[in-house]
C-alpha cells in the first residue's frame, strides 16, 4: 500500500483521461438509478434491453480505457463498480428466467 499511495497522489489525468472519467461517471450514475439495487428497476422488455445495452456499451468502453491507459487506477474503480451493478441486475434476470420456467413446466426443477 505504501508504493501504490505515493503514485495516486501523483497521478492527474490530463484533460482528456478528465473528460473521459466523468464521461464514465455520468454513465454509471445513469445506470446506477436503475440497476444500482436489488431489485432492479426495470419494469418492461425494452428497457432491459436498454439496459443491456448501455451496460455492455459502457463494459467495452472501460475495457478499451483500462487497456489503453493501464496505470490510471480510476478506470478500474469505475469498472469494478459497473461490474457489482452487473450482478444485480443479472442475477434478478436470471430470477425472472428460472421462475419463468417453473411456470406451467412440470418437468423443471
Amino acid at each position: 500500500m505504501l508504493l501504490v499511495l505515493p503514485m495516486l497522489v501523483c497521478m492527474q489525468p490530463a484533460d482528456k483521461l478528465g473528460e473521459t472519467l466523468n464521461s464514465f461517471e455520468q454513465q454509471l450514475q445513469k445506470l446506477d438509478e436503475v440497476i444500482g439495487a436489488f431489485p432492479p428497476n426495470i419494469k418492461t422488455k425494452e428497457e432491459l434491453e436498454t439496459v443491456r445495452g448501455s451496460y455492455n456499451k459502457l463494459l467495452t468502453s472501460l475495457d478499451e480505457a483500462i487497456k489503453a491507459n493501464p496505470t490510471v487506477i480510476q478506470f478500474l474503480f469505475q469498472r469494478g463498480y459497473l461490474q457489482s451493478m452487473g450482478h444485480t441486475w443479472m442475477s434478478q434476470a436470471l430470477l425472472k428466467a428460472s421462475s419463468l420456467n417453473r411456470v406451467g413446466n412440470p418437468n423443471c426443477c
